[in-house]
């Protein structure tokens, strides 16, 4: 048996154009509000200064501060690195125009002996910490670099001759560490003083008025001392209007765990940053 079909009439014909043309416009009228819904959501969300944890300001949109300004130097091995940027007048970070706080942490108690007591009395905005910064309160083994002993009686004996030049990668201090197995150091350790930093932060109570400008370089410490500042107990890093980290996963031995750790919470950092704050990191890798 043939089935006979009939072909639509013209009319048929321009009656399902229109209806498809008008379908197609109202799903990108739909799309185009759904769009715009979106970006005046996360805008709202940004500016009434709530993350996840709530109450602290989302720093995507912060242009200006009249509060504190605020620096934390972590892992600062002769000063270099504050120099450095005080004489990058682009960023305007240390800039004099503003009165600046710069605490300068630095485990290495050689360091402070021979040069980062005198930074200090040259720069009075300038307070050192002489531990390292961890995820409690402790005493921690430290480990030199190679070829760097306990006893040095003068900074030229440092690497580099002691020259603390901040436009130079290398530095006297070279890539001391708490970690015996990072591949600079030495047999030659020393037991220094640790702060939970975490709580250090917190301690100094910033408000959404301040500017925090973080640089975190501590040859491996990064990452516990990391997961701490995301965990629930804490927001002050959502304070952080910039971030300068320096990732050593290269120091660990090339197939161990502690690598593939490293290497994942880097991979996942600005993600975890900004469902914690409500923006992506404004992060830099240092060096």
């Amino acid at each position: 048996m043939v089935t006979l079909t009939t072909p639509p009439s013209s009319s048929q014909q321009i009656e399902g154009l229109i209806s498809s043309v008008y379908g197609n416009k109202r799903k990108l009228q739909l799309k185009f509000i759904g769009t715009v819904v979106t970006i005046l959501t996360t805008l709202l969300f940004l500016s009434s200064g709530s993350g996840s944890d709530g109450g602290v300001i989302g720093r995507a949109l912060k242009t200006s501060w009249t509060g504190r300004h605020v620096f934390v130097d972590l892992g600062a091995n002769c000063g270099n690195s504050y120099k450095r940027l005080k004489q990058d007048s682009s960023n305007n970070i240390l800039a004099p125009t503003e009165k600046w706080e710069a605490f300068l942490w630095e485990a290495n108690p050689q360091m402070t002996t021979f040069f980062l007591d005198d930074l200090a009395k040259a720069d009075p905005v300038v307070t050192i910490v002489s531990a390292a910064a961890s995820t409690k309160d402790e005493t921690l083994e430290f480990f030199l670099s190679r070829g760097q002993g306990i006893d040095l009686k003068d900074k030229t004996e440092f690497g580099e001759h002691g020259v603390c030049d901040p436009s130079s990668k290398k530095n006297p201090s070279g890539s001391s560490s708490i970690f015996e197995t990072a591949h600079k150091v030495g047999k030659e350790s020393v037991e220094v003083p640790a702060q939970d930093f975490a709580v250090w932060l917190r301690n100094l109570k910033l408000n959404d008025n301040d500017r925090l400008v973080l640089k975190i370089d501590i040859e491996g410490a990064e990452v516990d001392l990391l997961e701490r500042m995301l965990s629930a107990d804490f927001t002050d890093i959502c304070r952080a209007d910039k971030l300068f980290i320096e990732w050593h996963t290269h120091i660990f031995p090339l197939l161990s765990a502690v690598r593939s750790r490293h290497r994942r919470f880097r991979k996942d950092f600005s993600r975890r940053f900004a469902a914690k704050c409500g923006a992506r990191p404004d992060l830099t890798k240092w060096h």
